[in-house]
């Protein structure tokens, strides 16, 4: 239909049916540019629709396409009177395609061509502005509100609560699949247990057994469960719904390490050797493994892809550290001669820490002291480098002396947190980390790591113990308390080398 009055449908059309079809036992719809971008996601089939006018009534066709041979496997057709049937049409039509299809949210054709309007909308006030007169249309548009409430929670609650509240006061019109995850948003921003945003997402999943992101979540939280069987069922059973997906097999990958399936997730990061960060994450695997030398190698594919020879430097040193040779990363952080200032720091500020590590005060200072350049403004790396070295000083005065710092104060936490530590006051530590653990939800495991740690050095074993420690892929070799949070895990975890 070339009309302009139509126009909407060229999205509306496909929207809905891909809602229609996310429910579905049997079928994993994702809307797409053009069938390229289809072929690149590893699309088993594609689904073309022609919609027409004939004799007043619209007409719509959908060619299910085999993408390896791009012979049509089925068609199937449906018919409308008007556009305001035009929606009902399509729930038939989806229900043709896969008999476990469900139903779109609303059969009001204004709010849906509000919907399209918006999804084609750049500017993000029009695009709020649109979606709220499509719920304004239909107040029971699960949807729309869904839609709202995911714009809005970036803003806090003062932005997303009239929303939420809306959205709550209509959600038993919602169907199963909408109402699903509404109420598993709500749980997210309200920063819910973690056994009732896994209630939901269970919830979710049997709504829409083929959620990729739902699959993605209820897998890391049986990982965190400590029930890496149900982790690898629900993440492998993603992979093989989107096998081009390589978040999901680095997702996998992670899950096995934690779990200290180590081999099974050497296997799965082999295939990604070409990937920077996957080697990154490989090397540290097989360290985990207890093969030093054959992680060496592998760490040095990894640093040979940096491509400036200073920060291959920072590289090797860090990697030196990981690997339990000190000796080798205090040597190559503070001997080498670099020309970039910005490397040169970098490299000092690490070595700061692996002194402070050894409670080699006076030399972690001493390196601290050559971090700035004379008679230049202090860096931010500067800063924090002076700051961890004099965290001997009585916790009270070190603290205020954090908080005044020029620093961002998203910067002065892990600052805190770290710095008491490694200086030893961990009493005040425990207090750090119980507020990022906290903040996290449990969730992060390099802040649990470092909870118990502090639990532990801090004479409260029993404590410590309670915390569930798991091992963790390192990424970023040039990370500045990395090596902190990898050594206490492998002490705790029993993975000491």
């Amino acid at each position: 239909m070339s009309d302009p009055a139509s126009e909407w449908m060229k999205l509306g059309v496909p929207l809905v049916l891909e809602q229609d079809l996310m429910s579905s036992q049997f079928t994993v719809p994702t809307l797409v540019r053009d069938e390229a971008n289809a072929g690149q996601l590893g699309a088993q089939d594609v689904l073309r629709t022609k919609v027409e006018d004939r004799q007043g009534k619209i007409h719509i066709t959908a060619t299910v396409v085999d993408s390896a041979t791009q012979k049509p496997t089925s068609t199937e057709e449906v018919e409308a009177s008007s556009q305001a049937d035009l929606v009902p049409a399509l729930d038939k039509l989806a229900k043709q395609l896969d008999q476990t299809a469900g139903e779109f949210s609303t059969k009001n054709v204004a709010a849906v061509k509000l919907l399209a309007s918006a999804g084609q909308e750049q500017d993000a006030r029009k695009r709020f502005d649109l979606l709220k007169q499509a719920v304004a249309a239909d107040p029971n548009f699960a949807m729309g509100h869904f839609l709202l409430l995911e714009m809005t929670a970036q803003g806090g609650p003062q932005v997303y609560k009239e929303i939420l509240d809306q959205g709550k006061s209509h959600l038993a019109s919602f169907p199963a699949f909408e109402r699903a995850r509404f109420q598993l948003l709500e749980l997210q921003l309200g920063h819910a247990p973690l056994s009732q945003r896994k209630a939901a997402v269970e919830n979710l999943l049997k709504a829409a057994p083929n959620d990729i992101d739902g699959l993605s979540m209820i897998a890391g939280m049986r990982f965190l469960d400590g029930d890496p069987n149900g982790g690898v069922e629900a993440i492998n059973k993603a992979i093989a719904l989107h096998p081009e997906n390589t978040n999901l097999k680095g997702e996998l990958a992670e899950g096995l390490v934690q779990s200290k399936r180590f081999a099974e997730a050497e296997k799965v990061l082999a295939k990604f050797d070409k990937n920077p960060t996957a080697l990154a994450e490989l090397a540290t695997t097989i360290l985990l493994e207890g093969d030093v030398k054959r992680a060496t190698a592998t760490a040095e594919q990894f640093i040979a892809l940096a491509q400036n020879p200073e920060y291959q430097v920072i590289l090797r040193a860090t990697w030196s550290e990981l690997a339990g040779d000190r000796d080798k990363a205090l040597a190559l952080a503070e001997n080498t001669k670099f020309t970039i200032p910005q490397v040169r720091g970098m490299a000092l500020s690490e070595a700061a820490v692996w002194r402070l590590m050894n409670k080699d005060y006076a030399g972690a200072k001493k390196t601290a002291d050559m971090v700035a350049q004379p008679g230049a403004q202090p860096t931010p790396i500067s800063v924090v480098s002076s700051l961890l070295v004099m965290g001997d000083q009585p916790a009270d005065d070190w603290r205020k002396r954090v908080e005044a710092s020029p620093l961002n104060p998203a910067m002065k936490q892990p600052i805190l947190a770290y710095g008491y530590f490694l200086n030893g006051h961990y009493n005040e530590a425990v207090t750090e980390w119980k507020k990022a653990n906290d903040a996290s939800e449990g969730t992060d495991l390099r802040v649990r790591t470092m909870l118990a740690a502090s639990l532990d050095r801090a004479g409260n074993t029993a404590e410590a113990q309670k915390i569930k420690v798991e091992p963790f892929l390192i990424r970023d070799f040039a990370d500045v308390y990395g090596a902190v949070a990898f050594a206490e895990m492998r002490r705790l975890a029993g993975l000491a080398h």
